[in-house]
C-alpha cells in the first residue's frame, strides 16, 4: 500500500522527469545545445502559437522578460508535453486562474515536443478547452533556456507585471497555492 502511495505522489507531485521514458518526439537538451537554426531576430525572440500569431519576447537587464502587447501584464509559462499525465491534470486549474487574473495575467503554455503540427495541437486545445495560449514552435526551446533549462515537467515560471521573476513551480501544484501567490506578487 505505501508503495502505491509513493508512487502516485511521485507521479503528481514531482511530474514527469527527464528519467522518465521519452516521447520520440522530444528533443533533449543536447539536441537543443547542438541546434544551428537561430529564432532571435532584432533582440527578440519570436515565439509561435498554435495559430500562427507571433509573439515578441525580449530579454531585458536584470534577467527581465516583456512581451510586446502584453508589457502590463503578469506573465505564466507552463513548460509541459501532451504525453505528461500531470500536464494534463493541470490544465483545468491554469484555465481558472487565466479566467480569475485575466485583466492582469496571460498564460503561456509552452510544449516541449518536436513535430507536434499545429492541427494536432488545435485538436489537443478543443479537446482539453484550453483558453489560454499554447505556443508550438522551434523557439519554445530557447525560450526554455531563459526560464532555467528545465529537467522535469510540468514546470512553470511566473513574471510580475515589471517582467521580473516571482516565482517557478516543479510537478502539479495546487492551484489555490499559485492563485495565492499570484494575489500576493499583484499587490506589491
Amino acid at each position: 500500500m505505501s508503495k502505491i502511495f509513493l508512487s502516485l505522489f511521485l507521479i503528481f507531485f514531482l511530474g514527469c522527469s527527464d528519467s522518465s521514458k521519452k516521447s520520440e518526439n522530444t528533443l533533449s537538451t543536447k539536441d537543443l545545445n547542438n541546434s544551428k537554426k537561430s529564432v532571435k531576430k532584432d533582440n527578440y525572440l519570436i515565439l509561435k502559437d498554435v495559430y500562427g500569431e507571433e509573439f515578441k519576447l525580449k530579454k531585458l537587464p536584470d534577467s527581465k522578460i516583456v512581451i510586446e502587447g502584453f508589457e502590463e501584464k503578469a506573465l505564466l509559462f507552463e513548460f509541459f508535453t501532451t504525453w505528461c499525465p500531470p500536464c494534463k491534470g493541470l490544465i483545468p486549474h491554469i484555465n481558472m486562474l487565466q479566467k480569475e487574473f485575466e485583466d492582469d495575467l496571460v498564460v503561456f503554455a509552452v510544449l516541449l515536443e518536436e513535430n507536434k503540427d499545429n492541427e494536432f495541437m488545435q485538436e489537443y486545445i478543443d479537446n482539453f478547452e484550453i483558453n489560454y495560449i499554447i505556443l508550438n514552435d522551434e523557439s519554445n526551446f530557447e525560450l526554455l533556456k531563459i526560464n532555467g533549462n528545465v529537467k522535469s515537467i510540468p514546470y512553470m515560471t511566473l513574471y510580475d507585471k515589471k517582467g521580473k521573476f516571482f516565482t517557478n513551480y516543479i510537478g502539479q501544484m495546487p492551484q489555490e497555492m499559485i492563485s495565492l501567490d499570484i494575489k500576493r506578487m499583484l499587490k506589491k
